[in-house]
Protein backbone atom coordinates (compact mmCIF):
# COMPACT_ATOMS: atom_id res chain seq x y z
CA UNK A 1 0.00 0.00 0.00
CA UNK A 2 1.45 3.39 -1.12
CA UNK A 3 0.78 6.85 0.73
CA UNK A 4 0.75 10.13 0.10
CA UNK A 5 3.12 12.42 2.39
CA UNK A 6 1.36 15.32 3.44
CA UNK A 7 1.63 17.91 6.33
CA UNK A 8 -1.76 18.77 8.02
CA UNK A 9 -3.06 22.43 8.05
CA UNK A 10 -2.12 24.35 10.75
CA UNK A 11 -5.56 25.53 11.01
CA UNK A 12 -6.56 22.34 12.18
CA UNK A 13 -7.49 22.01 15.35
CA UNK A 14 -7.55 18.66 17.53
CA UNK A 15 -10.33 18.49 20.06
CA UNK A 16 -10.72 15.89 22.30
CA UNK A 17 -11.73 12.76 21.91
CA UNK A 18 -15.75 13.62 23.15
CA UNK A 19 -16.30 14.93 19.72
CA UNK A 20 -16.64 11.44 18.35
CA UNK A 21 -20.33 10.29 17.67
CA UNK A 22 -21.54 8.27 21.19
CA UNK A 23 -24.37 6.97 19.09
CA UNK A 24 -23.54 3.69 17.74
CA UNK A 25 -27.05 3.31 15.94
CA UNK A 26 -27.16 4.88 12.30
CA UNK A 27 -25.81 8.06 13.01
CA UNK A 28 -24.81 10.39 10.39
CA UNK A 29 -21.59 12.18 10.60
CA UNK A 30 -22.48 16.38 10.72
CA UNK A 31 -20.67 17.49 7.32
CA UNK A 32 -19.41 20.85 9.61
CA UNK A 33 -17.10 18.61 11.46
CA UNK A 34 -13.62 18.80 10.85
CA UNK A 35 -11.24 16.34 9.67
CA UNK A 36 -9.19 16.85 12.30
CA UNK A 37 -11.51 16.54 15.15
CA UNK A 38 -12.11 13.05 13.06
CA UNK A 39 -8.11 12.01 13.65
CA UNK A 40 -8.30 12.93 17.26
CA UNK A 41 -10.84 10.68 18.13
CA UNK A 42 -8.86 8.04 16.33
CA UNK A 43 -6.02 8.71 18.47
CA UNK A 44 -7.89 8.79 21.74
CA UNK A 45 -9.81 5.61 21.14
CA UNK A 46 -6.10 3.88 19.60
CA UNK A 47 -5.19 4.38 23.43
CA UNK A 48 -8.03 2.48 24.69
CA UNK A 49 -8.14 -0.46 22.37
CA UNK A 50 -9.25 -4.07 24.21
CA UNK A 51 -7.24 -6.86 23.71
CA UNK A 52 -9.42 -8.71 21.54
CA UNK A 53 -7.69 -12.52 21.59
CA UNK A 54 -5.36 -14.17 24.41
CA UNK A 55 -2.87 -14.82 21.66
CA UNK A 56 -2.56 -11.57 20.27
CA UNK A 57 -0.98 -8.73 22.63
CA UNK A 58 -2.57 -4.83 22.88
CA UNK A 59 0.32 -3.66 20.50
CA UNK A 60 0.10 -5.76 17.92
CA UNK A 61 -3.62 -5.10 17.46
CA UNK A 62 -3.16 -1.38 18.41
CA UNK A 63 -0.24 -0.91 15.82
CA UNK A 64 -0.80 -3.45 13.34
CA UNK A 65 -4.56 -3.39 12.45
CA UNK A 66 -5.40 0.28 13.12
CA UNK A 67 -4.64 2.52 10.35
CA UNK A 68 -2.08 4.83 12.07
CA UNK A 69 -0.16 1.31 12.58
CA UNK A 70 -1.03 0.40 8.65
CA UNK A 71 0.00 3.95 7.49
CA UNK A 72 3.35 4.23 9.67
CA UNK A 73 4.30 0.68 8.10
CA UNK A 74 3.93 -1.55 11.02
CA UNK A 75 1.97 -3.63 8.32
CA UNK A 76 5.20 -4.94 6.03
CA UNK A 77 5.06 -8.06 7.96
CA UNK A 78 2.23 -9.93 6.65
CA UNK A 79 2.01 -12.34 9.33
CA UNK A 80 0.96 -9.66 11.47
CA UNK A 81 -1.76 -8.21 8.92
CA UNK A 82 -3.10 -11.77 8.83
CA UNK A 83 -4.56 -10.85 12.73
CA UNK A 84 -6.65 -8.43 11.12
CA UNK A 85 -8.89 -10.20 8.94
CA UNK A 86 -11.59 -10.33 11.06
CA UNK A 87 -14.72 -9.55 9.46
CA UNK A 88 -16.53 -10.39 6.46
CA UNK A 89 -16.15 -8.99 3.16
CA UNK A 90 -19.18 -7.37 1.23
CA UNK A 91 -20.57 -10.39 -0.81
CA UNK A 92 -20.89 -12.53 2.40
CA UNK A 93 -22.47 -9.49 4.04
CA UNK A 94 -24.94 -9.78 1.19
CA UNK A 95 -25.48 -13.62 0.79
CA UNK A 96 -26.49 -13.37 4.03
CA UNK A 97 -29.39 -11.07 3.75
CA UNK A 98 -30.31 -8.18 5.88
CA UNK A 99 -31.91 -9.98 8.78
CA UNK A 100 -28.18 -11.64 9.20
CA UNK A 101 -26.95 -8.55 9.77
CA UNK A 102 -26.13 -6.30 13.47
CA UNK A 103 -28.82 -4.26 14.87
CA UNK A 104 -29.41 -1.08 14.02
CA UNK A 105 -28.92 -2.44 10.49
CA UNK A 106 -30.40 -5.33 10.18
CA UNK A 107 -33.54 -2.81 8.49
CA UNK A 108 -33.90 -2.50 4.48
CA UNK A 109 -34.49 0.79 4.95
CA UNK A 110 -31.30 2.42 6.27
CA UNK A 111 -29.88 4.51 3.43
CA UNK A 112 -25.94 4.59 2.71
CA UNK A 113 -26.01 8.29 3.12
CA UNK A 114 -28.14 8.67 6.21
CA UNK A 115 -25.47 6.61 7.94
CA UNK A 116 -22.21 8.14 6.38
CA UNK A 117 -23.74 11.66 6.15
CA UNK A 118 -22.55 11.51 2.13
CA UNK A 119 -22.26 9.23 -0.26
CA UNK A 120 -25.44 7.26 -2.40
CA UNK A 121 -28.85 8.29 -1.48
CA UNK A 122 -29.23 3.78 -2.02
CA UNK A 123 -30.08 1.78 1.04
CA UNK A 124 -26.87 -0.36 2.30
CA UNK A 125 -28.15 -3.68 1.04
CA UNK A 126 -28.94 -1.97 -2.75
CA UNK A 127 -24.88 -0.49 -2.57
CA UNK A 128 -23.67 -4.11 -1.58
CA UNK A 129 -26.04 -5.31 -4.29
CA UNK A 130 -25.76 -2.53 -6.88
CA UNK A 131 -29.32 -2.53 -7.88
CA UNK A 132 -31.79 0.07 -6.58
CA UNK A 133 -30.52 2.88 -9.09
CA UNK A 134 -26.78 2.18 -8.53
CA UNK A 135 -23.95 2.71 -10.97
CA UNK A 136 -20.64 2.15 -11.16
CA UNK A 137 -19.92 5.98 -10.38
CA UNK A 138 -22.77 5.85 -7.02
CA UNK A 139 -21.82 2.60 -6.13
CA UNK A 140 -18.37 2.10 -6.23
CA UNK A 141 -16.28 -0.62 -4.83
CA UNK A 142 -15.38 1.55 -1.91
CA UNK A 143 -18.61 2.02 -0.97
CA UNK A 144 -19.47 -1.85 -1.05
CA UNK A 145 -16.12 -2.30 1.44
CA UNK A 146 -17.62 1.07 3.45
CA UNK A 147 -20.61 -1.29 4.06
CA UNK A 148 -18.99 -4.21 4.85
CA UNK A 149 -16.57 -2.59 7.38
CA UNK A 150 -19.28 -0.60 9.03
CA UNK A 151 -21.13 -4.15 9.55
CA UNK A 152 -17.86 -5.87 10.76
CA UNK A 153 -17.55 -2.84 13.44
CA UNK A 154 -21.58 -3.19 14.53
CA UNK A 155 -20.92 -6.73 14.90
CA UNK A 156 -17.37 -6.33 17.03
CA UNK A 157 -15.31 -7.92 14.50
CA UNK A 158 -12.99 -4.46 14.30
CA UNK A 159 -12.36 -3.61 18.13
CA UNK A 160 -8.72 -3.01 17.50
CA UNK A 161 -10.24 0.65 15.60
CA UNK A 162 -11.30 1.44 19.68
CA UNK A 163 -14.03 1.54 21.92
CA UNK A 164 -16.27 2.89 19.18
CA UNK A 165 -15.65 1.37 16.09
CA UNK A 166 -18.24 2.21 14.53
CA UNK A 167 -18.02 5.69 14.74
CA UNK A 168 -14.68 5.57 13.45
CA UNK A 169 -15.48 3.69 10.24
CA UNK A 170 -18.00 6.15 9.97
CA UNK A 171 -15.49 9.02 10.09
CA UNK A 172 -13.25 7.60 7.76
CA UNK A 173 -15.37 7.06 5.34
CA UNK A 174 -17.07 10.86 5.86
CA UNK A 175 -13.21 11.68 5.10
CA UNK A 176 -12.83 10.02 2.16
CA UNK A 177 -16.07 10.87 0.34
CA UNK A 178 -16.43 14.56 1.59
CA UNK A 179 -13.03 15.71 1.75
CA UNK A 180 -11.14 13.36 -0.78
CA UNK A 181 -8.83 11.79 1.63
CA UNK A 182 -8.55 10.37 5.73
CA UNK A 183 -5.72 11.64 7.75
CA UNK A 184 -4.56 7.92 8.74
CA UNK A 185 -1.62 9.24 10.79
CA UNK A 186 0.36 12.29 10.89
CA UNK A 187 2.01 13.13 7.42
CA UNK A 188 0.46 9.68 5.86
CA UNK A 189 -3.39 10.98 3.73
CA UNK A 190 -4.97 8.39 2.24
CA UNK A 191 -7.36 8.84 -0.89
CA UNK A 192 -10.17 6.41 -1.46
CA UNK A 193 -8.10 3.48 -3.45
CA UNK A 194 -5.54 3.28 0.00
CA UNK A 195 -8.68 3.45 1.72
CA UNK A 196 -10.85 0.56 0.30
CA UNK A 197 -7.09 -1.45 0.31
CA UNK A 198 -7.07 -1.07 4.11
CA UNK A 199 -10.89 -2.60 4.29
CA UNK A 200 -9.93 -5.08 2.09
CA UNK A 201 -6.97 -6.19 4.84
CA UNK A 202 -9.80 -5.86 7.21
CA UNK A 203 -11.42 -8.59 5.75
CA UNK A 204 -11.22 -12.51 5.90
CA UNK A 205 -13.62 -13.13 3.16
CA UNK A 206 -14.73 -11.69 0.12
Amino acid sequence: MKYNNEIPNDNQQVPSSSDAPDDKQATAVNPSRTGGSRRRFLQGALAAAPVLMTVVSRPVWGNVCAPSGMASGNASDPTDVSVCKTGNGPDTWLSGGVSSWPAPYSQNNIRFNDVFGTGPTQQLIQVLAGNGGCTSTTCRPFHRAAVAALLNAAKGTMNYLGQDPVAVVISIVYDVLANGSYMAAPGASWDETQTLEYFMMTFSNA
